[in-house]
């Protein structure tokens, strides 16, 4: 968005399609997932499920935001202001580094920290907050375009769904993690 380039949103919108078609495609399989399964492992289907059902929403998110700002670029709208893209770099920085941190613990199979990212998304989910409070300041003080406006609370609105997801997701596989260790002892 900062540079308005349009072939990289196109980009970003096939990567978003491919994401959703896998998504799909294991929405698909849920039917066999499930049969294959033997009687006692109920809960790892109510896990898989859960877990398809909040993928599926972090792809509408990142899709929405794409569609979004692509549809803004495709217009020849204006930049956003600079305070709303120092808001977004800073959110997309911490998202970033959560993710990554995410990745990690997944890699590693260690998942006894998941307790600490919830609270640092719990904290993103804030610094998303405070950058829609700073936004209706800006427009209540300084001159803003409405179109950059409602293409930034949209981005916001929707990171925060996003995150949201991440969050649930997080915490259904800590549930599932905990569960399945103490069936283990």
């Amino acid at each position: 968005m900062t540079n308005h380039d349009l072939n990289k949103l196109r980009k970003t919108d096939k990567h978003v399609e491919k994401l959703n078609n896998e998504i799909d495609n294991l929405k698909d399989g849920v039917f066999y997932f499930i049969k294959s399964l033997d009687d006692t492992s109920v809960q790892a289907s109510r896990f898989y499920i859960m877990v398809l059902g909040y993928l599926q929403d972090v792809a509408q998110s990142i899709s929405y935001i794409s569609r979004a700002s692509f549809k803004h670029v495709n217009n020849n709208h204006k930049n956003l202001k600079k305070g709303q893209l120092k808001d977004l770099k800073e959110i997309d920085i911490e998202l970033s580094e959560l993710l990554t941190k995410e990745a990690e613990v997944f890699e590693s199979r260690n998942f006894d920290d998941l307790n600490t990212l919830l609270k640092e998304k719990n904290q993103l989910l804030k610094s998303v907050s405070l950058s829609i409070e700073n936004q209706v300041a800006r427009i209540r003080t300084d001159e803003t375009s409405p179109k950059n406006t409602t293409l930034y609370f949209s981005v916001l609105l929707e990171t925060k769904d996003l995150i949201s997801a991440l969050i649930s997701l997080l915490q259904t596989y800590e549930e599932f993690y905990l569960s399945t260790k103490q069936m283990k002892k």
